[in-house]
């Protein structure tokens, strides 16, 4: 999968790289029925800020329990492996699966 490497920095409601170009504005909403945009800054929109800026770790995480998953380490019927099936599907969501 191919998105921006390396650190994702939250600065305020929005994400930046490294080199502090944009990433993603949390603090945008769209409201599709009115075709509109708010500009909302508020405690959710800071956690979404925070959530985005940490997704290429949870990524590269998940899949790297998941090497511990695919190596037999986690057997049938366990929380474990519960835990490794939603970790499949929420990789296949961020991959477009």
């Amino acid at each position: 999968m191919n998105y921006t490497k390396g650190n994702w920095i939250r600065d305020g409601y929005g994400v930046n790289d490294e080199q502090g170009e944009i990433i993603a504005s949390a603090h945008l909403r769209f409201k599709s029925k009115r075709h509109t945009v708010e500009d909302v800054n508020d405690e959710e929109t800071e956690a979404n800020a925070k959530l985005i800026s940490a997704s290429p770790l949870l990524y590269e995480a998940l899949k790297s329990m998941l090497n511990i998953f695919d190596r037999g380490f986690v057997t049938e019927g366990s929380v474990g492996r519960t835990t490794c099936d939603e970790a499949i599907k929420a990789i296949a969501k961020a991959e477009g699966r």
